[in-house]
């Protein structure tokens, strides 16, 4: 989970670096998706080639591999606008609005503490995203659209688990991203200009690729309530290197929402581990 994070953190920085340096967001997102792809292939296909791609569950397997790119075309869009640990505090408001509407399209049973927290990470967003406010950055819309595609991602994800192998639900997000992104990536190309852009450029399906591959494995081996609260481990990352490399560091509004999605954040996690240890 660490290198997971470690993988994501170093992906964000590393888009939001190439997007500064005059490279399109579709082709930041097509270099993702196309080396998360050969990593992905990789892996799968000498054991099951062409059989990974078997599912029962094709519509939503298109509809949330299409709702991942989305995400990924406006995340990266709003970070070549507006600071990383500004971007990664709203993004971590997804745990909150999963359980949310876990109880109207998931048919999960949400209690009264969750709801409590769902309303304490959603004042946290407030603060941290402060609209109306002077000084709000308009790209921080993209984030808040970028991350709900991702909460109905993660949903849909939910729904195909059990119905199709994990292998097959990692295999196409990047097929699908892969071949969507290269339908308009070209249209605006611009060549990275030195070696270091290049090998940037090359990271991002590395980073991608690898970081979901090890989140995976480690929700294979470790309980989710164990493991999910190391992703805010993000969050300190992206202070550090949005401050390292780009010189930004929070305001404290934008640290004390995160704070509160934190907190927020981690009490589901807690209540969601207690949920299932009582199932069981």
């Amino acid at each position: 989970m660490c290198l997971a994070v470690s993988a994501f953190v170093f992906l964000n920085a590393s888009g939001k670096v190439l997007s500064g340096h005059g490279l399109d967001i579709a082709q930041i997102v097509w270099s993702r998706y196309l080396g998360g792809f050969l990593l992905m292939a990789f892996m799968f296909m000498p054991r099951q080639g062409l059989r990974v791609l078997r599912t029962r569950q094709p519509k939503l397997q298109i509809a949330r591999s299409l709702l991942l790119v989305a995400s990924s075309l406006l995340y990266f869009q709003g970070l070549s606008h507006i600071a990383l640990p500004t971007a990664a505090a709203i993004s971590f408001t997804s745990p909150i609005f999963i359980t949310a509407l876990a109880m109207p399209l998931l048919a999960e049973r949400v209690g009264p503490r969750r709801w409590a927290a769902v309303v304490v990470g959603f004042v946290g967003a407030m603060v941290v995203i402060r609209p109306g406010m002077e000084g709000t950055h308009w790209a921080v819309s993209y984030i808040v659209a970028s991350t709900t595609c991702s909460v109905l991602y993660q949903i849909l994800t939910r729904r195909v688990a059990g119905q199709d192998d994990a292998a097959t639900s990692a295999m196409y997000p990047v097929v699908l991203g892969t071949l969507v992104v290269s339908a308009f990536a070209f249209f605006e190309w611009s060549m990275p200009q030195t070696t270091l852009d290049w090998v940037i450029f090359a990271s991002l399906g590395i980073f991608g690729g690898g970081g979901h591959y090890c989140l995976t494995k480690a929700y294979e081996y470790g309980p989710a309530a164990v493991i999910s609260p190391f992703n805010y481990l993000q969050l300190v990352g992206a202070t550090i290197m949005g401050y390292l490399i780009f010189g930004d560091f929070p305001d404290t509004m934008t640290l004390a929402g995160a704070s509160i999605i934190v907190v927020s954040g981690l009490y589901i996690a807690h209540r969601e581990g207690l949920r299932r240890r009582s199932a069981r």
